[in-house]
């Protein structure tokens, strides 16, 4: 799928279910990296684990890293990979069949450098689910915490090399960032046209309210839609 199709299926999913077009961009998304920068043969452990229905989670954010997720504390640390670490607000967290985890190489320091990616699978020695946030909204789609005790995974799960984990967040966060504004757009257009619906559908009085909508120009223009009474209109003529 190309990148302006992906952005039109998270803009057109979100009009009927916010929270089936988030668990739709976090798996797109989760993955990237092992679409971009994975090996072969991790590309044939993993990738068919979601084309079969399975469901992948991105984690990035820590209690003391969110804006400034170059500030991750959770680490790698080498032989069997070790993870030692939390990560919170992690859709689709507690119920991913594949984490890929942003740590750092602890025998690279804690800086930037020594930003690395593994792949956490379910089942994992070490890793717990600590719980799920309730929120106001789109509570079909999870947002978890996660803990990392640890946690043994083999060195055939690091994607690239240690250090080299920069470039694929900033990859991710390049790709994912326009999704939920093609989202946030989705849904301002679903509550737009019910707007439009319940006027056009409404008993007298607010019936004189008539609403003017213009489509899309052959060059992309949008208008914005425009509220006139009818009572104005009859006069003016």
């Amino acid at each position: 799928m190309s990148y302006p199709a992906c952005l039109a299926v998270c803009r057109e999913v979100p009009k009927a279910c916010t929270s089936t077009g988030i668990v739709w961009e976090t798996n797109v998304h989760a993955i990237s990296p092992l679409v971009d920068f994975a090996s072969h043969d991790q590309k044939n452990r993993w990738l068919p684990v979601i084309a079969n229905g399975g469901l992948a989670a991105l984690a990035l954010t820590e209690p003391s890293a969110g804006s400034d997720a170059t500030g991750m504390k959770t680490t790698f640390r080498e032989d069997e990979i070790l993870v030692n670490g939390s990560k919170i607000f992690i859709t689709n967290g507690d119920v991913a069949d594949i984490i890929v985890l942003f740590g750092k190489w602890a025998e690279l320091g804690d800086g930037r450098d020594a930003i690395s990616v593994a792949v956490i699978e379910k089942g994992a020695p070490g890793f717990e689910v600590i719980g799920t946030d309730k929120k106001m909204g789109s509570r079909a789609s999870s947002t978890a915490a996660l803990s990392f005790n640890t946690c043994r995974i083999p060195r055939a799960n690091l994607l690239g090399k240690p250090g080299e984990g920069l470039k694929m967040l900033y990859d991710f966060l390049r790709k994912s960032r326009p999704s939920v504004a093609a989202q946030a757009l989705g849904i301002a257009r679903a509550a737009f046209e019910d707007a439009i619906a319940y006027v056009n559908d409404c008993p007298a009085p607010l019936k004189r309210l008539r609403f003017e909508v213009s489509l899309f120009s052959k060059r992309g223009d949008r208008r914005c839609g425009k509220a006139v009474s009818a009572k104005s209109r009859s006069s003016a003529s």
